[in-house]
């Protein structure tokens, strides 16, 4: 066992009685972290103590590595980055199970003892300090090559390739309250002193007064210097920047109520899409951009408030298992399965000002993929380090100034809340405002059609409808002999009327129907005309008179048919049939009067078969009626429709959207 002596920082090896002097290692430093040496937990119902720390220090951050020991003698590690812990345990690697470490990369799927997993993590890390037991000698800058995957059920595994070979550490995403950490034999820390740096920016000395938690940088508000941050202190400066194109929303310091608690604004980002230009500074070239709130609760952690264009989003990270599983990917979101692929894009870093737990630079590029089931967004976020998946959901301009008015320590802060206008464009999980009311008048559409046939069943039921008369003339050539009729008498079918036909004809292929009775206060006639024409025609002149009124109502119509052959084929023209309609007449007594002329040159006798019927219903109605009552839902529906196409036409399966390159990243598929 090594240990790490607690006043001089001397690592010595502790075989019995004996110690064995291994040189000196630095002081911890301060990182607000809720742990400390000799504490005591429970992790289920086992007991443990904190027994060491190894802290090590990435490209962008710092992180511990906590050694536990449990009153069943097993060893474990607690390791606490970015407001995360995780419990391992060693455990034997089967061979052939570890790949080299050159050979991983986040996002990039594996099948381990027959579970999926995911590479979320990969870096070399330096140890900058250590306390208390170890099972292993460290020194200052020993280096820690590992890779973090996620798998099924919050199963985590880290590949530590420090070893030769590789080991495998085996455990679960916990949080830090579960382990009911007990300080009363804590051993009261020892912290290096960070000496004579301000609280204030190394370039303007504008004040620095931090936030949120554990940092590693802050960029100033006033004049753009980003800092390196280290146990609360301000190092050097390692990026200057200018202010953005658009001004924020908000600003640091400005406090937000979501989700019941307040959330701070400790940091602001902005970031754009971006493509690969080979003119362009660095390779690629930037597009639209929108902004990104940090926020910070001392017992919640973070939280990020996106803004583009007016739209919004409160987003949380979310573990990779529960992202590419089948449940929920978090409390009250949709299952795995109702998300839907949006885009993937390039997105780079653009400004940065405040605190953030890792090295922010301007140029940081990511690979994102967005998926939607709106109000709901679920995003992954990958480089060569690491792959992150987020979830959140959507909020509308007046949810942002409700909250912000409602955040305690607000103040005079409020009053330069200076929101975006109302956006006139559809954001990717910006919820459908008619979707709801489609759904619903969808399910109403088929009652509206039954109501519309029942309306036109009722309007025909109010009058007496049915055939009046049925007859049929034979129409004579234009030549002295006088015509005919097939039947001698016409066939009255209405049993009120109680009327015969007038006999008298005073000339050739003139004919009378009736008189006949109307009993309706409002109604029609209609005179059904058929005759088997062959290329010929005839023009039928109608005259329906009004006998007690002396009113008339006239129509003329033409039957015609023709036939014949050309050099595509045999063709036709006209129809042997017509119809005449005499609408509004009241209740009285009629007589019908037709007139029939037809080509001279025809010498054959031609047949004309004559039915009336009074009432007759229109099916326009019926049509009109239903197009009155469906037209509301109609038009919701097809509002819906049209907002989805707004949506999905700025996605990549949009008719004219074209995918931004995003390779440069070596990943599994997160589709």
């Amino acid at each position: 066992m090594f240990a790490i002596c607690g006043y001089c920082q001397s690592m010595v090896l502790r075989k019995g009685a004996a110690l064995e002097d291994l040189g000196k290692i630095s002081e911890v430093m301060d990182d607000g972290s809720p742990v400390r040496l000799g504490m005591t937990g429970k992790l289920g119902k086992r007991d443990f103590q904190v027994a060491g720390r190894i802290q090590l220090k990435w490209q962008d951050g710092i992180w511990n590595e906590w050694f536990l020991l449990f009153s069943d003698n097993e060893t474990g590690w607690l390791g606490e980055g970015q407001g995360m812990f995780f419990v391992t345990f060693q455990k034997p690697a089967p061979q052939g199970v570890i790949p080299g470490f050159e050979q991983l990369a986040p996002g990039q799927k594996l099948t381990i003892s027959g579970k999926p997993f995911q590479v979320s993590w990969k870096e070399t890390s330096r140890c900058v300090s250590g306390e208390g037991e170890l099972p292993f000698a460290v020194h200052d800058g020993w280096e820690s090559p590992s890779v973090d995957l996620m798998g099924p059920g919050g199963t985590f595994l880290t590949f530590d390739y420090s070893d030769d070979p590789p080991s495998l550490y085996v455990g679960e995403e916990v949080k830090i309250e579960s382990l009911a950490l007990d300080a009363s034999n804590a051993v009261p820390e020892k912290v290096r002193k960070v000496a004579t740096e301000s609280m204030a920016c190394l370039s303007c000395g504008a004040p620095y007064t931090p936030h949120g938690g554990e940092n590693a940088s802050w960029g100033c508000p006033t004049c753009g210097a980003v800092h390196d941050v280290l146990a609360g202190k301000l190092q050097t400066i390692y990026e200057r920047q200018n202010p953005p194109d658009q001004k924020a929303a908000l600003e640091l310091g400005m406090v937000g109520k979501f989700e019941g608690y307040d959330w701070t604004v400790v940091g602001i980002m902005r970031r754009a899409s971006a493509w690969k230009d080979d003119e362009a500074s660095g390779g690629w070239a930037s597009g639209s951009g929108w902004f990104e709130y940090l926020l910070w609760n001392a017992e919640h952690g973070q939280r990020w408030l996106s803004e583009s264009d007016g739209h919004w989003n409160l987003l949380r990270t979310v573990p990779a298992h529960l992202a590419e599983g089948s449940q929920a990917v978090m409390p009250g979101a949709p299952k795995r399965a109702a998300f839907r692929h949006f885009a993937t894009y390039n997105a780079i870093t653009t400004w940065v000002v405040g605190e953030f737990d890792w090295r922010v630079k301007v140029g940081d590029r990511f690979v994102v993929s967005d998926h939607v089931a709106p109000p709901w967004i679920l995003g992954c976020e990958r480089n060569e380090r690491e792959s992150v998946w987020s979830a959140g959901t959507y909020l509308d301009r007046e949810q942002i100034l409700s909250a912000f008015e409602k955040g305690s320590g607000s103040g005079s802060l409020i009053g330069n809340v200076a929101l975006p206008p109302p956006p006139n464009t559809v954001f990717a999980n910006q919820p459908n405002p008619y979707a709801d009311k489609a759904r619903s008048m969808g399910k109403l559409l088929w009652k509206f059609l039954l109501a519309a046939f029942l309306i036109h069943l009722v309007v025909s039921g109010l009058h007496p409808s049915g055939s009046i008369a049925r007859t049929e003339f034979a129409i004579q050539p234009e030549n002295p002999t006088p015509p005919a009729t097939v039947s001698t008498e016409t066939v009255l079918t209405d049993s009120v009327a109680g009327s015969t036909v007038e006999p008298g004809i005073q000339k050739p292929n003139r004919f009378s129907i009736g008189p006949f009775a109307f009993p309706s206060n409002v109604g029609n006639i209609v005179v059904s005309l058929e005759s088997p024409i062959y290329d010929d025609w005839m023009v039928v002149d109608a005259t329906l008179t009004d006998r007690i009124t002396g009113r008339t109502w006239n129509d003329v119509k033409e039957i015609s048919y023709y036939t014949g052959m050309d050099s595509d084929g045999s063709w036709s023209e006209g129809s042997q049939t017509a119809s005449i309609r005499f609408d509004g007449l009241e209740k009285g007594e009629y007589l019908l009067e037709l007139e029939i002329d037809r080509d001279p040159a025809k010498q054959d006798r031609l047949d004309l078969r004559v039915n009336v019927k009074r009432n007759k219903g229109s099916i326009a109605w019926f049509f009109l009626a239903a197009l009155v009552l469906i037209l509301f839902p109609i038009t919701t529906i097809f509002r819906s429709m049209g907002f989805e196409s707004r949506r999905w036409a700025d996605s990549d399966h949009g008719s004219t959207s074209t995918n931004s390159d995003n390779d440069g990243f070596s990943s599994g598929d997160d589709e």
